[in-house]
């Protein structure tokens, strides 16, 4: 039984990260997938119990989703002076019986500020990168241990443009004010296990990626740019019919066109 996993999410890139405070949020049962293992490290401590992502909302209710709404994940610099933020999340997600993970997809939203005078060198960033590891893939109903890596990096635009881009907000360039902009990232398990001439559908994947923020300022300048709460990071399994309900709907086609 097919079925795409499609990850919304708030993402950057694969740095080391200094000073790291670990951060466990456990695991999450969806209607087709186990979500396991699912946590992160942040760049500097967090007052509280939770990271720049903080604590997914329970699939229950939601499908096969998790929803996380990041916690102060936003970075400024004023008069000159820079601001950072690094975090990294991962989870496992494991397929129930009968299914397997197609696909995956990443997006996440946030805004930007740029005030004041000043050059290009007054800018913001949002950068995402890391990898999706197929450990296990089904085929003729057994199944068998592959650990194929595929790397993956974010590509980001401003909300209001139709260009991909790479993440990089300038004061000149894209001009004084505030506004908003999105990530996306795209990954074809099916055809990257044809491409790497593994046979079969993938059943359990890990995914882990480094996220950055970073505003760097001038003299008489303001740089902002958050992650933000609304839109945050979602994992969703969109429901696929059971061949069942597949010859159902044919029927019911069928029958319309009889009526017609």
């Amino acid at each position: 039984m097919k079925r795409t996993l499609i990850v919304l999410a708030c993402l950057a890139i694969v740095s080391p990260i200094a000073s790291a405070t670990l951060f466990t949020y456990g695991d999450y049962e969806g209607k087709t997938v186990w979500f396991e293992g699912v946590g992160e490290d942040t760049s500097s401590p967090v007052a509280g119990t939770e990271g720049w992502f903080g604590a997914p909302v329970d699939p229950a209710g939601l499908g096969d989703s998790l929803y996380f709404t990041p916690n102060a994940f936003s970075v400024q610099g004023v008069g000159g002076g820079i601001d950072y933020k690094n975090g990294q999340i991962w989870f496992t997600v494991d397929a129930k019986a009968g299914r397997d993970i197609d696909s995956i997809e990443i997006e996440e939203y946030g805004d930007w500020s740029l005030f004041g005078l000043g050059t290009n060198n007054t800018y913001v960033s949002v950068a995402g990168s890391g990898f999706l590891t197929v450990q296990r893939v089904e085929y003729n109903d057994v199944e068998s241990v592959v650990n194929l890596t595929i790397p993956v990096t974010m590509m980001y635009k401003k909300i209001s443009n139709t260009y991909w881009d790479d993440g990089i907000f300038k004061l000149v360039e894209d001009g004084v004010g505030t506004a908003g902009w999105e990530g996306e990232l795209k990954v074809d398990i099916d055809a990257a296990l044809v491409a790497a001439g593994v046979s079969g559908k993938a059943t359990q994947v890990y995914f882990t990626m480094d996220n950055t923020l970073f505003a760097m300022s001038e003299t008489g300048s303001v740089a902002q740019i958050e992650k933000k709460g609304l839109g945050g990071f979602i994992v969703t399994i969109p429901q696929i019919p059971e061949p069942a309900t597949l010859i159902m709907m044919g029927l019911g086609g069928l029958l319309l066109a009889r009526k017609k």
